[in-house]
């Protein structure tokens, strides 16, 4: 038997079961009307690396990478937790926070790069354990032939029959 546990793109790491709470003095941006995705829309999480475009004042543009701690800073605005929002979320609030020192702000919000997918196999593997697998590309996920590939391929006695996958969110 096989089995793979899988952390999809915008989910916590397999140790944390629960979301980071905002730490203070950051907003909790869910309780101004932001709330968390749905699961068919990509959440930010640490590593994401965004591209911010702010017209038009261009000096407020550019490619930042959320913090560990699921913070991001903007200029002018400062620091504030993005964990768990998605990019629709982010450019509504930046948006509304621009508006405050710039007419008619266009904010715009796009994934440069996603984190790596912290995955982990156990089982008729030849190297069972815990791996990072970046996200390449357009591939939406990593394949379990891929994962398995990175884990040294299968024992002689693996079952290929007898695959679990298990996901887990928050």
């Amino acid at each position: 038997m096989v089995s793979l546990l899988w952390c999809s793109p915008g989910r916590s790491q397999p140790s944390v079961l629960d979301p980071i709470p905002p730490l203070e003095p950051y907003p909790d941006l869910r309780n101004q009307g932001f709330e968390l995705s749905t699961e068919t829309e990509y959440t930010l999480g640490a590593g994401d690396v965004i591209r911010v475009t702010v017209l038009p004042v261009g000096d407020f543009s550019g490619e930042d990478q959320i913090l560990v701690d699921g913070t991001l800073f903007v200029p002018l605005l400062g620091t504030f937790p993005v964990q768990g929002l998605t990019l629709t979320q982010l450019t509504e609030f930046l948006t509304q926070q621009y508006r405050q020192y710039v007419k008619r702000p266009s904010v715009t919000v796009g994934l440069v790069s996603p984190r790596p997918l912290k995955l982990a196999i156990a089982g008729e593997i030849n190297n069972p354990g815990s791996y990072l697998l970046p996200i390449e590309g357009r591939q939406k996920f990593p394949t379990v032939t891929q994962l398995i590939q990175q884990a040294g391929g299968l024992t002689t006695v693996a079952d290929l029959d007898n695959v679990t996958i298990k996901r887990q969110f928050q």
